[in-house]
């Protein structure tokens, strides 16, 4: 665009919300044509249309990473949640779940982390991670964007791409699923972090027709190792536990119910 003006409107909403109305104004939109910079019409249309159906979520997003808040559950309706406590200094948990190419609790997953082109090994707002598993039955990728990264807190994983055999999580009607991770020290001065692990998908395939069941052992399988799982592999990290630190289920999963 040439002679660009924007205007940004801030309103308040009957449901306590914020109405956030941005206004471009200019002449004409070109972009590189084989004769040189070509005007069109229709541009301005296309650009609003894009910037309505991914602004609103993005902004939402954002300002929930920049309050420490994890994302509203998409909707999809397929997920749970678990908690749970395991001994060890929060700010070590945290900094082995953003360990770029070994994240904490995948160790023994048979997959390989790496960036795809263009990118680095940091994990920051908008990284992108490839998951290559090489199991028989579970070959085959995935593709991840850090959408929300807040201190030594928060991390949230949207998963946008998978082509793999076996068990695949997956979103609906345009809306990815994602893998929320929340850690905090564990109340009344207790040692060690408790953990909150959120999946939110629409359907699990791979593990048979029955969507109710595959969750259910999703959902089993995660309370039934993690806390001992996750504090192995602090342990083969070399951390030590916390003198008195608290081991195992926190609280009771619970389905996610959006």
């Amino acid at each position: 665009p040439t002679c660009l003006s924007l205007f940004i409107a801030l309103d308040d909403t009957p449901t306590g919300g914020t109405r956030v109305t941005m206004t471009y104004t200019f002449h004409r939109v070109q972009t590189p044509g084989c004769c040189g910079m070509q005007s069109h019409a229709q541009m301005p249309k296309r650009i609003a249309q894009q910037m309505n159906s991914s602004l609103h979520r993005k902004w939402d997003a954002d300002m929930r990473a920049r309050s420490g808040m994890l994302p509203e559950p998409a909707g999809l309706g397929g997920g749970f949640e678990a908690t749970f406590a395991i001994p060890f200094d929060r700010t070590e948990v945290f900094k082995e779940l953003t360990n770029f190419k070994q994240p904490l609790g995948a160790t023994n997953e048979g997959v390989v982390y790496s960036v795809p082109p263009g990118g680095d090994e940091a994990v920051k707002l908008g990284a992108r991670r490839v998951a290559t598993y090489d199991r028989p039955g579970n070959a085959g990728y995935t593709i991840s964007e850090c959408v929300v990264l807040v201190g030594d807190a928060t991390l949230v994983w949207r998963q946008t791409e998978t082509n793999k055999e076996g068990m695949q999580l997956l979103g609906r009607d345009g809306t990815d699923p994602q893998t929320a991770f929340e850690v905090s020290a564990l109340p009344d001065g207790q040692s060690g972090t408790q953990m909150r692990i959120v999946y939110d998908f629409a359907t699990v395939t791979g593990l048979g027709a029955d969507i109710a069941r595959a969750t259910e052992a999703l959902r089993t399988q995660l309370n039934a190792t993690a806390a001992r799982a996750f504090t192995a592999d602090m342990e083969a990290r070399g951390y030590t536990a916390l003198q008195g630190g608290k081991t195992g289920l926190k609280t009771t999963e619970k389905e996610r119910g959006v």
